[in-house]
């Protein structure tokens, strides 16, 4: 809104309104005339740029008018709702600038942002002299609608398959598919150029960074296996068992006390009359 009291008028509205086909009126002469005017308040009224985009813009090209330089904004300041500081950071990636306009560059160094080389290709021998082609213009209008999306919802949400995105081109609303176009941008990564991928990696979409190759691994040395023979070693019958000398000591023992009793006449120092009485003794217990 814009103005005072009674007097406020919807001036987003209004120059919706007039970016649209037909919006200065119908006689050619009154709308050039109105063009003109409308382009010394703002060259960039009528931005074939997305507006999400224009609006980021003019925030940053109204510090440098204001201090002469930009200043550092740091990721999360934000204006009116926008973080500014990291829209300004990702302008500075060579992706994102790779599907930039010429125009849209040359405001990026207006304000001091640095601009970073694309790489030259070829144009093809059946297009020349022709625009961008309809997957190139495709896929223009995916990337500024997940732009549109992560301006406004950040890179942590993801996009839901069934999600369209408004944006605008030439001053007419355009409809995107934005979650079916990513699900089959993704299915088709391996078809992509380099800075296509760089562009969506920096729009937060993880599968399109590319990274190098794992090394290959060192061929493993050769291994010879060597089986021995297991014997297991058995006695031998013709070797005689040594004797324990334990066991022997204590069958020695048993045979000398049983020799005692089996003998009690036989000994050493026994009167006669002793030794009948053994012997007496002997014969009641082993009749």
């Amino acid at each position: 809104m814009w103005g005072e009291g009674e007097a406020m008028v919807p001036i987003g509205q209004h120059l919706a309104n007039l970016r649209r086909k037909g919006g200065l009126g119908k006689d050619p002469k009154r709308a050039a005339e109105r063009a003109a005017q409308l382009a010394a308040i703002d060259e960039d009224w009528n931005c074939p740029w997305p507006l999400n985009w224009q609006r980021h813009y003019r925030v940053l090209a109204d510090l440098v008018d204001a201090d002469g330089v930009l200043p550092y904004i740091a990721p999360g300041v934000t204006f009116d709702g926008d973080d500014i500081g990291a829209w300004r950071w990702k302008q500075q990636n060579a992706g994102v600038q790779a599907q930039l306009m010429p125009e849209q560059r040359e405001r990026l160094a207006k304000v001091g942002i640095p601009i970073a080389e694309l790489p030259q290709t070829a144009p093809a021998a059946s297009r020349s002299g022709k625009g961008p082609s309809k997957a190139r213009q495709a896929f223009q209008r995916g990337t500024a609608a997940l732009t549109q999306w992560v301006e406004r919802e950040g890179t942590d949400r993801p996009v839901p398959r069934g999600h369209t995105e408004t944006i605008t081109i030439d001053g007419e609303p355009v409809t995107v598919k934005l979650g079916v176009w990513i699900s089959n941008t993704k299915s088709r990564r391996d078809r992509l150029e380099t800075d296509q991928l760089a562009a969506l990696a920096a729009l937060g979409m993880s599968w399109a960074q590319t990274s190098p190759l794992p090394p290959r691994p060192a061929p493993r040395a050769s291994r010879t296996t060597i089986r021995t023979r297991r014997t297991a070693i058995r006695p031998s019958p013709y070797v005689r068992p040594q004797a324990d000398p334990v066991r022997n000591t204590t069958k020695n023992a048993t045979r000398s006390r049983t020799t005692a009793l089996a003998h009690p006449s036989e000994g050493s120092g026994r009167t006669p009359n002793e030794k009948a009485a053994v012997l007496t003794c002997h014969r009641s217990r082993f009749p």
